[in-house]
């Protein structure tokens, strides 16, 4: 209930105009309405009365990256680093910022061929060469890291969630939908299994529908990501309901409707939201049916699909 938590919220903010949570809380509570431009003020300030809040900092560069205000990112992500600064994720993700904005690989691969070679080999360095690998299309390196690290276990990720980028890798690499089918098989089945005990679980339901359309399986695969568009629509959540729609549009990609799938894509390029990027599309393994389309190549090339929203 949003609009009843913002009332409280921002009569708090009136009553208690130097307590970070409070704005940090409106800040949340707005981009979940959309309401982009208030929302990002309101987390800036929480970050301003709480500088050494790493929640609250990550939670405003969350926010930049979805609206592409990237310079503004970098920024707050070099502050991140000044307080920690050991931490290899941070300096990773401010590496990889300028390929979000112009394309170019050039700064993240300075950034590895600078990396020790005992923080390259650490769980957290094989894990973000992966994602590197994966970002770039070198299905390859991608490939052999999932080998060498089947599964990173310092995030909290889920082995379904994990093995279902593992069979992504190996797909795109041997362009073949079929080649990692008996990766993802046991997850289908727990999957299942967990939906047995929470059947409107929207997590539980959308890796699902990935698998199966990955799987060929276009009925149930449509038919679990209906059931997580009803609960999260876009309408009601800004955050959560445009990375539900754009899986939606990978499942109709698998699924050989190309064409609704690239009408969706060119919508949500003008939305704030993760994981849908013009520069990284090419090489965005969910989207593998559409690559080498002349359409999403148009997309990737329009500078608009990358100008700041907000």
């Amino acid at each position: 209930d949003y609009g009843h938590a913002l009332e409280q919220y921002e009569r708090l903010a009136r009553l208690r105009p130097n307590d970070a949570t409070v704005f940090s809380s409106l800040g949340l509570i707005q981009r979940r309405q959309g309401d982009w431009a208030t929302s990002i003020p309101n987390s800036r300030k929480a970050t301003q009365l709480d500088p050494a809040n790493g929640s609250y900092s990550e939670n405003l560069y969350s926010s930049l990256i979805r609206v592409r205000r990237y310079d503004e990112a970098a920024a707050e992500k070099r502050r991140q680093l000044a307080l920690d600064p050991g931490n290899l994720q941070r300096a990773y993700e401010l590496a990889t910022i300028s390929f979000l904005s112009t394309g170019s690989t050039g700064e993240g691969d300075r950034f590895f061929a600078a990396l020790p070679p005992d923080k390259a080999n650490s769980p957290r360095g094989l894990n973000i060469r992966r994602d590197w690998a994966r970002t770039k299309g070198d299905y390859a390196e991608a490939v052999r890291i999932d080998r060498i690290l089947p599964y990173f276990e310092e995030d909290g990720w889920p082995h379904y969630q994990q093995a279902l980028f593992t069979a992504m890798d190996i797909i795109a690499l041997k362009k073949d939908r079929h080649a990692a089918d008996d990766v993802l098989t046991p997850f289908i089945a727990e999957l299942h299994l967990r939906l047995e005990l929470e059947p409107e679980n929207a997590e539980f339901l959308e890796y699902l529908a990935s698998m199966e359309a990955v799987m060929g399986n276009a009925d149930d695969a449509l038919m679990h990501m209906k059931k997580v568009i009803e609960q999260v629509p876009e309408t009601r959540d800004s955050l959560d309901g445009p990375v539900h729609s754009y899986v939606m549009a990978d499942v109709r990609a698998w699924n050989g409707d190309k064409d609704a799938a690239i009408k969706e894509i060119a919508r949500l390029l003008r939305v704030p939201m993760e994981f849908l990027n013009a520069h990284g599309m090419s090489n965005d393994e969910f989207l593998f049916p559409l690559q080498g389309d002349p359409r999403l190549e148009a997309l990737s090339k329009d500078p608009a699909n990358n100008a700041q929203l907000f």
